[in-house]
């Protein structure tokens, strides 16, 4: 998601030998220069979709598509259309929120984009005070958390398929990117969001201690798993209710 003109796109494809990347983006000028970038790289043309667009809807649009494609057993005439279907309708491994200063409006669309079966990874950027580096990323972990609860209230549970009121939230990693402002950094936040562990923690021994949301930390060489708070208050970098930020920092407020 927020594809840009590839910075996220490419790595992938090119040294993560991603099978195949939905590239997301609505500005034309971008657009038109991850074309060249993918074709000016040798990308085999069947690796990667791009949507453009808002990605909150053109990723809905697609699934829904490829939802309708398997309910009415459908052909096309297009072999790469029904093989891009397919993968989307399977879900996806791993997401890139790359949005400044902050990407939480695609939080939704990504949890309902990742695998069913399994889950996946989301790495959500954001311009965080650098004093509320934890609040941040422990609030994080609680939203994704709601945001997997709801939505399947509204969507039908699927045969087999783990409910996501069931799915653990767990962040991995924080990395500061760069410094966006005095005291204000931009951060990415590795977080898996799925039915059990992946398999990169699964032979390390991390106890859950039967809670769903938390972070896993360092110390003294082990790694340990540390609930989250049952409530956090959200950052000053989060949205509001009307979606506008509320970064307290970026507001410029006249003397009265």
């Amino acid at each position: 998601m927020y594809a840009g003109i590839g910075y996220y796109t490419l790595p992938a494809l090119i040294h993560g030998n991603a099978l195949h990347v939905f590239a997301c983006e609505w500005n034309p000028n971008a657009l038109f220069a991850l074309r060249h970038n993918i074709q000016d790289n040798c990308i085999e043309e069947d690796r990667v979709t791009i949507l453009e667009g808002d990605c909150r809807t053109t990723v809905s649009g697609a699934l829904d598509k490829a939802r309708r494609v398997q309910a009415q057993s459908l052909s096309s005439d297009n072999g790469k259309d029904v093989y891009q279907d397919t993968l989307l309708l399977r879900g996806v491994d791993r997401i890139s929120l790359g949005l400044l200063p902050s990407s939480e409006g695609g939080w939704e669309t990504a949890i309902r984009s990742l695998r069913r079966d399994v889950g996946g990874w989301l790495h959500i950027h954001g311009n965080v005070p650098q004093s509320e580096r934890n609040q941040w990323i422990q609030w994080v972990c609680i939203r994704l958390f709601e945001i997997a609860c709801n939505e399947e209230e509204e969507e039908e549970e699927e045969e087999g398929e783990r409910s996501r009121c069931n799915w653990i939230v767990i962040g991995t990693h924080v990395e500061k990117v760069k410094s966006f402002a005095p005291r204000v950094h931009h951060y990415v936040a590795d977080i898996f969001v799925g039915p059990t562990l992946p398999h990169s923690l699964l032979h390390k021994n991390i106890d859950l201690k039967e809670s769903k949301v938390g972070m896993i930390l360092e110390s003294e060489g082990r790694l340990s798993f540390v609930p989250s708070p049952g409530m956090v208050d959200p950052p000053s970098c989060a949205l509001d209710k009307d979606g506008v930020l509320n970064q307290e920092w970026m507001m410029c407020r006249e003397e009265k």
